[in-house]
């Protein structure tokens, strides 16, 4: 990197160049050049000085990654707000001192670039708006990128619950619409999937309740469909047996096999 500057001497900057992408090329008598930036610029007073030993290249190469990797870290951010553990983490992989870790995180601060208190809010609003996730899995997701559970708990207790009560009926109603299972079997799929995806146990009974699915039309293409598949092994009463217990573990019930339409699947009675 400095093979050509001479020990104990000084090179002559002929020329500072700006670049279209807003750095700043120097030029060296000796051909070499250095691009950076015009903090590093102004920091090292080279507008006015035009001799640069090799301490000063050095700390200029230096400067130079520094603001290289603060660059990179406002680009990133500008495409996707990032918390501070995210940022921490993106430094950590860098050859750069701790010190400077912490003066480019305190810049980002400053810069209002990085807050963890705006990422917080920004991310409960995105994971309610756009994804299925309940409260209870948005703050799950949360403490991977936020370390401060009780800030993370503080923004949690702002949603407004209407609205997550809201959301969690319009989910409910379209699996419900699309389910072919029994009245049983379909709630119970529900409150354990949506446990899962993190809401509140007694909202989703709650909704669950309200409903009351008809399982006749549902039952009888499922005992069609049974009938057609076990009626080549067995018959009679045997038929009748394993169909219905069949029906029981797909959550059926002895009521629902009674209010089945005998007349037109002529088996069970």
């Amino acid at each position: 990197m400095f093979a050509n500057i001479y020990i104990g001497g000084k090179m002559k900057i002929d020329k500072i160049k700006k670049l279209k992408n807003g750095k700043y090329k120097l030029k060296l008598e000796d051909g070499t050049s250095i691009t950076t930036y015009d903090d590093v610029i102004i920091k090292n007073n080279l507008l006015y000085s035009k001799n640069m030993s090799i301490s000063l290249q050095k700390t200029i190469y230096k400067q130079t990654e520094y603001f290289d990797i603060y660059n990179k870290i406002v680009k990133m951010i500008s495409t996707k707000y990032r918390s501070e553990k995210e940022i921490r983490f993106y430094l950590d992989d860098k050859n750069i001192k701790e010190k400077e870790k912490e003066d480019i995180i305190a810049k980002l601060k400053k810069n209002k670039l990085i807050d963890d208190d705006r990422f917080i809010k920004s991310y409960i609003n995105d994971r309610l708006t756009l994804s299925t996730d309940g409260p209870y899995l948005i703050e799950k997701k949360l403490l991977e990128y936020v370390n401060n559970i009780n800030k993370i708990k503080e923004h949690m207790d702002e949603i407004d619950q209407k609205e997550v009560e809201n959301k969690l009926a319009k989910l409910i109603d379209k699996k419900i619409k699309l389910s072919k299972e029994s009245d049983y079997m379909i709630k119970q799929k529900l409150l354990g999937h949506f446990k899962n995806k993190g809401y509140d146990t007694n909202m989703i009974l709650n909704i669950l309740n309200k409903y009351k699915i008809d399982n006749k039309e549902i039952i009888s293409k499922e005992y069609k469909k049974i009938y057609n598949r076990l009626s080549k092994k067995y018959s009679g009463e045997e038929l009748v047996y394993k169909i219905k217990q069949k029906l029981y573990t797909k959550g059926y019930s002895n009521e629902d096999m009674q209010n089945i339409d005998i007349n037109s699947l002529n088996m069970i009675k």
